[in-house]
């Protein structure tokens, strides 16, 4: 009868596995958190864009990213209006601006927006047909439901219906406002939650702007024309002053995730965390195999000594790091899976669990169980039978 070594040898000492396979359990939780940040860094950077409607973008030469956009004139819009493929260019304003919440006298930053009349510049029919019927004046917000809580809803919890049924006011930038709808956007690193107002509820709210300072400009290709989004934005880069650049909405959602994935400290940040927890995981799993290789070492030698080669030795103790690595990536999921819905609950981060990361994480704890095998194995080859008998 064929005896699987590996796992026999798992099982002989229950503790010892039990506290190998907690230990690749919790790099796994590790390195799942970390990748979740990470996804999470990669959606929120653009979320703002991903709710626009538009086919090319045009911004600032200077624009950095949402929170620090900078400005262009309007009059860049009517000159691309002018180009035979645009039927339509819409202005959207935006900024970072100082919410207070009136019950506890809290202030956070919020990102604001500043819509045009008919709001055509978001892709859910819903939301236009809610920002053109209710920001109808100056003092009227729509706040996004995903907003974190110490803005102050009134259930404390999360803004919506409560909010706009009892007129919860609010105050930006010393201006008062009052709630009168709500939509789901989603918060960011840049900001922890956003609000909408009209173009001259944002004119008036925001302290130097004026409705001729633009911050994104939305174009819609007619279809008609039949120009692909890539040529026409490049037409745009020749014919438009130097003040501003043109971008076709895939360029744009590429260069954003860039921008804060390899540009910021963040992304860097989470990239290393996912580094550290490999390295300690490896480093828990070959601790275990060293001692478990150095406690049987006689028992090795006899094997060695039956004229079992090299590597049956090395098989059997990879099968037992890849078995640990089996034993340790379930239950370190579904923790994972619980901190995930704990987390996307408490941020209002963009953060879940994708089969593509549960299969990443799957073969990077396979990985660094089977590196750790391998460094175990190795004292083996020196093994010589006669000097242990």
């Amino acid at each position: 009868m064929r005896i699987n070594l590996a796992w026999r040898n798992l099982a002989h000492e229950t503790a010892r596995t039990a506290v190998a396979a907690a230990g690749v359990a919790f790099a796994v939780v590790l390195i799942f958190m970390q990748l979740g940040f990470f996804r999470s860094l990669e959606r929120s950077a653009t979320l703002l864009y991903d709710a626009l409607d538009f086919d090319i973008c045009i911004r600032s030469r200077d624009y950095l990213r949402v929170a620090e956009a900078r400005q262009f004139p309007r009059a860049r819009l009517y000159q691309a209006l002018s180009h035979r493929a645009i039927a339509e260019a819409n202005p959207l304003h935006v900024g970072i601006c100082m919410w207070r919440n009136d019950r506890t006298g809290e202030k956070n930053g919020i990102l604001m927006l500043g819509v045009p009349p008919g709001a055509g510049v978001f892709r859910q029919g819903a939301l236009r047909g809610l920002a053109a019927g209710q920001l109808t004046s100056p003092e009227r917000i729509l706040v996004d439901r995903l907003t974190r809580p110490e803005y102050g809803p009134v259930d404390g919890v999360m803004f919506g219906d409560a909010d706009v049924r009892a007129g919860a006011k609010a105050t930006i930038a010393g201006h008062d406002v009052r709630i009168v709808g709500h939509y789901a956007m989603g918060a960011g690193f840049a900001a922890n939650g956003s609000v909408m107002v009209s173009e001259d509820g944002f004119q008036e709210i925001y302290p130097g702007r004026t409705v001729d300072d633009v911050t994104l400009g939305l174009l819609m290709l007619d279809p008609a024309a039949r120009a692909s989004p890539e040529s026409t934005a490049g037409e745009l880069r020749r014919s438009l002053p130097t003040d501003v650049e043109v971008l076709s909405r895939d360029e744009i959602l590429s260069q954003e995730r860039d921008q804060w994935v390899t540009k910021t400290s963040y992304g860097l940040i989470f990239q290393i965390g996912i580094a550290v927890a490999l390295l300690v995981g490896t480093a828990i799993v070959y601790q275990v195999l060293s001692s478990d290789v150095a406690n049987l070492l006689p028992e090795y030698a006899t094997l060695k000594a039956m004229g079992y080669g090299n590597a049956f030795l090395v098989r059997v103790v990879v099968q037992q790091a890849l078995t640990l690595a089996l034993l340790g990536f379930v239950p370190g999921y579904v923790c994972s899976h619980v901190l995930y819905v704990i987390t996307a609950a408490n941020t209002r981060m963009p953060i879940h669990m994708t089969w593509f990361d549960g299969s990443l994480v799957f073969a990077l704890a396979v990985v660094m169980c089977g590196l750790s095998g391998i460094g175990a194995v190795s004292r083996l080859f020196r093994t010589d039978p006669a000097a242990l008998f």
